[in-house]
């Protein structure tokens, strides 16, 4: 099982794998793409999170029998109704990628945190930057240091984070997915010049912004406009519906019932491999 196969380790150990008879199997990590092609074909069989991407593998002339939905591994509970308790929640939370990846370029993330920090200021609200965890670029930190409420982390528990946030942010991030599933208001900040990646504004699950002098008012309209408030949130529960909802709420659970599942011949062949 693997969770890339489009590293050319990866995709080698699935051929060898393959050659030798054994399951190989392709775990969902993230959002795809909804107008890219799929580079994880060799595996034999492709878990996915939710409908949409099996449909669009589907659409691209991937067998069925090779896509099965099982759900997004470890997410909190969706949120069922509109919106979430807005008791205790106060400033914008900023879910970061990795600076200077294949996305978002160093340029970018500095002027997208240089965006955060001024539209912070202006609307007197605290701004947590929660980076990724491979990120070590510094940039984050030379930007809003000595900015007023300013504050970067890379601990902290996500789901704890996004209950205190008013507001979430993202540019290109699964975590996105997480805020719609707790209803919190998102907005796809995206700095690059490029269509957004994952679709959560094209899904109306969140509000996209693409010049850094219009986040201030889209945060604003997020933090108090109940009519957009409660269309965001009608939008973040249909994405979560087609993009991360299984068959059971035990997405982990329902994957090891499929591996424990297999053929012994299969599970033996598998352990002599390792």
């Amino acid at each position: 099982m693997t969770t890339s196969a489009t590293h050319p380790l990866t995709r080698a150990a699935i051929h060898v794998a393959n050659q030798q008879g054994l399951e190989t199997l392709y775990l969902q990590h993230g959002l795809r793409n909804p107008h890219a092609l799929f580079a994880d074909l060799l595996a034999g069989r492709l878990l996915l999170w939710g409908e949409r991407d099996a449909r669009a593998l589907v659409e691209s002339g991937v067998p069925s029998e090779r896509c099965v939905v099982v759900g997004m591994p470890g997410a909190a509970a969706p949120q069922t109704t509109q919106g979430g308790s807005e008791s205790q929640r106060e400033g914008v939370l900023y879910l970061a990628s990795r600076a200077g990846g294949s996305i978002v370029s160093s340029g970018v993330f500095r002027r997208t945190i240089e965006a955060l920090r001024d539209a912070s200021a202006a609307l007197g609200v605290p701004l947590v930057v929660k980076l990724h965890p491979s990120d070590s670029s510094g940039i984050a930190e030379e930007v809003l240091d000595g900015a007023p409420g300013c504050s970067v982390t890379t601990e902290g528990d996500l789901t704890c984070l996004l209950r205190r946030a008013a507001v979430a942010v993202v540019t290109s991030s699964t975590t996105g997915l997480d805020a719609c599933r707790l209803g919190v208001p998102l907005c796809v900040l995206n700095l690059t010049g490029e269509p957004e990646d994952v679709g959560y504004a094209d899904a109306g699950a969140a509000l996209g912004v693409e010049h850094a002098h219009d986040l201030v008012a889209a945060l604003r309209t997020l933090m108090s406009d109940p009519d957009v408030r409660n269309t965001i949130a009608e939008g973040q529960i249909r994405l979560v519906a087609d993009t991360s909802t299984g068959p059971t709420a035990d997405a982990l659970g329902y994957i090891a019932e499929l591996v424990t599942g297999m053929p012994p011949r299969v599970l033996a062949s598998a352990e002599r491999f390792v």
